[in-house]
């Protein structure tokens, strides 16, 4: 556990499901609404946040303060992710150079980032993403990709952010649904 400026960093539990849940509400916003300044177009539910407690090759980290969650990640082994929804995997795999890095290294997939929007703009982002890469370097992942919105609306501050940290657009894909994701990736 790491502790900055009253601010607790650590490992997620099952009793802070409820406050990462309404840190996740308090960022999504309708993907058509282009006036309102969320950051997170789709909600994940509740027994999915569980189920990722469950699974050690899971990196699921959030920061409280005064028992509040203020931001979290959720992150995911890309094979084992693939191995749950298959049709995934065709999709990455047009990535350039993804097939190679899909046989010989250990992916994290970046699933949800979120900082409750009363407390962005304070620097906790930037403990949190070190406790994130330590653990990723611990469990021996070698790479990390995120996906981010870009149609029907970008999302301008994940990528900003994501930018910061070294990550780096490596694709683009375009789904039946009439999405498009930018695919974002580093080295770790």
């Amino acid at each position: 556990m790491v502790e900055t400026h009253e601010v607790v960093v650590k490992e997620a539990e099952a009793s802070d499901i409820p406050g990462v849940i309404a840190c996740m509400q308090a960022n999504l916003v309708d993907i058509m609404d282009n006036d309102k300044q969320g950051r997170l177009f789709y909600h994940i539910p509740s027994w999915e946040f569980m189920e990722c407690l469950d699974n050690p090759n899971n990196i699921f980290i959030c920061a409280k303060k005064w028992n509040k969650v203020l931001w979290y990640v959720l992150t995911y082994d890309l094979k084992l992710r693939m191995q749950k929804n298959p049709t995934r995997i065709d999709d990455i795999q047009v990535v350039p150079d993804m097939r190679e890095k899909l046989k010989n290294e250990k992916i994290l997939y970046g699933h949800q980032v979120a900082t409750h929007p009363d407390h962005r703009n304070n620097g906790i982002s930037k403990t949190l993403e070190m406790k994130t890469y330590v653990e990723s370097v611990r469990q021996w992942y070698t790479y990390t990709i995120a996906e981010i919105m870009k149609e029907p609306r970008e999302n301008t501050n994940s990528m900003i952010v994501h930018q910061k940290v070294g990550f780096e657009k490596i694709w683009e894909i375009n789904y039946p649904n009439g999405t498009t994701r930018n695919i974002m990736g580093r080295s770790l």
